[in-house]
């Protein structure tokens, strides 16, 4: 299939379409190409010295994409047509394991939204990853390449739009620059930083202070079980599950915002509330976030749908295990969110002992609890967590979905309270276990 009848036939399905590619670097040039299907059916390719491509697309919101019109190969020109055809093989074998959903993780329904989930922009800085979970929506196959010198401008621009960054992969920690990339964040403007692991590389208490010392704030960090084979066996690697035991309590140790992400597939539905349970146990004295979500079906989940458990039998568990937690209000107090740490002049923000010290007091204050949030656009609708909707981040009305056309309402939400705030279910899931479980309230 020639690739502009691949992206005619993705339009069946939207009348935007915004895939995007991974950087491809063709002999020394920075090439950031973005399809974006219109009626001229024109085709431009924008090859920028690498100096040039942080400040062209700073202006778009976006550091690894430009955005040019492309649709019809046949206008290109014979120089630069092997070009595109390279491309083209590109796409072709993202095809293979990536849906339009995973190619395009962050944008907006407005241009200048493109970065923002929630209050938060994320840039993912690598797709490399020590860990092979069986619901990873993030494809290895393709390069991302950031140049974290050419990053503090686009940084800057972004900063305007939320204090808040979340670095994410891939596993960061496998990014050699990641300390210098925190302090250009640092300097831009950002008073949380927020770096996704999985906790291996962090169990390094020198690693973690070059990151603390950078100035990362917060650690969301991925632990998908309280039991060591069934985590090994989503993870894949053989004795994980202690080593990110040991990575979190180095983050805590070293006064770091500490929230665990846990991904609800089949193999851990059943064990929910003792997952709270443990985490409660495990880490007594601190405070921790947990993060639900549904397994994303793009990428791995996409090939294997029965990956993602049935609502119906995520709705028991789920609220189960919400029950022994703490709402996670967006806007929740100061101690909550520790922004009497985040907040703090570099003197002191590197002060080990005074954040030490300061992490002791929160813990003191609030440690033992475990706050629960399920995020939004998840796959998880409010319908099936009724009498505990306060805990899922569309309770609390999102100014932001993204233009995900994987997302739906079925036809009997057009009957419920929730509609304008719940962000739906996925396509996938729908297919494979059809809408029946959709409740209106």
């Amino acid at each position: 299939m020639r690739i502009d009848d691949y992206i005619k036939e993705a339009l069946t399905r939207s009348t935007k379409l915004r895939c995007h590619l991974a950087s491809i670097r063709p002999e020394g040039f920075s090439l950031r190409l973005k399809f974006l299907y219109n009626e001229n059916e024109e085709v431009e390719i924008k090859l920028f010295p690498p100096g040039e491509v942080a400040e062209k697309c700073a202006s778009n919101q976006n550091f690894d994409i430009v955005y040019p019109s492309v649709s019809d190969s046949n206008s290109i020109k014979e120089d630069k047509r092997r070009v595109l055809e390279e491309i083209i093989q590109e796409i072709l074998a993202i095809k293979e394991s990536f849906t339009l959903k995973d190619w395009e993780e962050t944008i907006g329904e407005e241009g200048d939204q493109r970065f923002l989930c929630g209050h938060a922009v994320e840039i993912k800085i690598t797709r490399k990853c020590n860990q092979e979970c069986i619901f990873c929506k993030t494809s290895t196959k393709v390069e991302n390449y950031v140049s974290p010198s050419g990053m503090l401008s686009v940084l800057k621009r972004l900063s305007r739009k939320s204090d808040f960054l979340t670095l994410s992969g891939g596993e960061t920690c496998l990014e050699p620059a990641l300390p210098e990339i925190i302090m250009q964040a640092r300097k831009a403007g950002f008073s949380k930083i927020e770096v996704q692991t999985n906790g291996v590389l962090v169990r390094d208490r020198h690693w973690v202070r070059r990151l603390v010392s950078a100035g990362m704030t917060n650690a969301l960090v991925s632990l998908h079980s309280h039991l060591p084979e069934v985590s090994d066996s989503i993870t894949k690697r053989h004795g994980d599950f202690f080593r990110t035991l040991d990575g979190i309590k180095v983050l805590l140790e070293e006064g770091v915002n500490v929230s665990i992400c846990h991904v609800i597939c089949n193999l851990n539905v059943e064990g929910l509330e003792d997952f709270v349970r443990f985490v409660s146990r495990t880490f007594s004295g601190y405070f921790i976030s947990l993060v639900f979500t549904l397994a994303i079906p793009t990428y791995r989940v996409r090939e294997h749908p029965e990956i993602m458990p049935g609502l119906a039998v995520i709705a028991p568990n789920l609220k189960s295990a919400l029950s022994l937690c703490k709402p996670a209000r967006r806007n929740s107090t100061i101690i909550d969110n520790f922004k009497l740490i985040s907040n703090l002049k570099k003197p002191i923000w590197t002060n080990f002992s005074a954040r030490r010290f300061l992490n002791r007091v929160r813990s003191r204050l609030i440690g033992g609890q475990v706050q629960g949030r399920v995020i939004s656009h998840c796959g998880i609708p409010l319908c099936v967590l009724q009498g505990y909707e306060v805990y899922h981040d569309d309770f609390w009305g999102s100014n932001f979905f993204p233009a995900d056309y994987e997302l739906f309402h079925p036809p009997q939400c057009s009957l419920c309270k929730w509609r304008k705030n719940c962000s739906g279910i996925w396509r996938v899931y729908s297919n494979t276990y059809g809408v029946n479980e959709i409740k209106p309230v």
